[in-house]
């Protein structure tokens, strides 16, 4: 995201690049490609919850279904189980008389077997149903941004906004590596000030652009770190200029501002 207070405007008979966006991208060069950039993640890809296909409507006998209690319905059920097993077992020992004799039918029995074995128990335990989604949450730091929640997360509702109190806080850490901002020799530091501070002192004519800092990004719940990445950050860097010079020619990265070659 864009800070609106750092726009300058570039005067000079260059021949400067931009994207659509109107961020400078070269003067007096040839603008590198833009890659997209993902979002930060919480979570991992995309995937379909496995739910099951079957009912344990569809295997209750007539007798079940007939059943005026919660304890003759246990005590069937509890009967089935048992049967299925019994039968399970003399086919794994070649007992039964009747049994697929091809290998593919053999698994496709065995497996139905299996199948009607837990829906019958989950009569007795339950099922569980588990999914995992992606989900994306913007944050913006700034130099003060430092173990700031930027959202919470609930084991009954997932994710939530940061100020949903029914959820456990996730913690945004910023930890500076403290690297001394290089400079080109001919450029000079114009140490945070803003853009409205420099046209009113009316500092010298110039490149202005921003040398990110390398930190240490990382969120954590509670003292479980869930996703860490170095990078360099614009907002933690310095607002620097490059002299005036007809000669000048250099590429900007779109994302920090930083000069990326000369």
């Amino acid at each position: 995201i864009a800070d609106q207070d750092m726009r300058f405007y570039i005067t000079a008979p260059a021949k400067t690049y931009c994207n659509k966006d109107g961020i400078l991208l070269a003067v007096n060069a040839k603008a590198q490609a833009t890659e997209n950039t993902d979002p930060i993640t919480l979570c991992h890809q995309n995937r379909k919850a496995k739910k099951s296909k079957l009912s344990s409507q569809a295997y209750l006998t007539q007798e079940m279904k007939l059943a005026n209690s919660s304890m003759k319905m246990a005590e069937l059920a509890a009967h089935q189980i048992f049967s299925i097993r019994e039968t399970r077992l003399a086919l794994l020992h070649g007992e039964l008389e009747n049994y697929p004799s091809d290998g593919e039918g053999f698994k496709k029995f065995l497996q139905e077997l299996n199948n009607m074995e837990q829906q019958y128990l989950e009569l007795f335990i339950g099922s569980r149903q588990e999914e995992v989604y992606q989900c994306y949450v913007q944050f913006v730091p700034n130099k003060d941004s430092n173990h700031e929640v930027v959202c919470r997360f609930s084991s009954q509702s997932g994710l939530l906004d940061k100020n949903d109190l029914s959820g456990r806080p996730i913690y945004c850490l910023i930890e500076s590596n403290r690297q001394n901002i290089v400079q080109t020799p001919d450029s000079i530091s114009i140490r945070g000030k803003k853009r409205s501070e420099i046209i009113k002192k009316e500092e010298p004519a110039g490149l202005y652009y921003y040398q990110p800092e390398m930190v240490s990004i990382s969120l954590k719940d509670g003292q479980q770190t869930l996703w860490k990445k170095d990078m360099m950050l614009a907002q933690m860097g310095q607002l620097l200029r490059l002299k005036s010079s007809k000669d000048m020619s250099v590429v900007l990265d779109a994302e920090s501002g930083a000069i990326i070659s000369r």
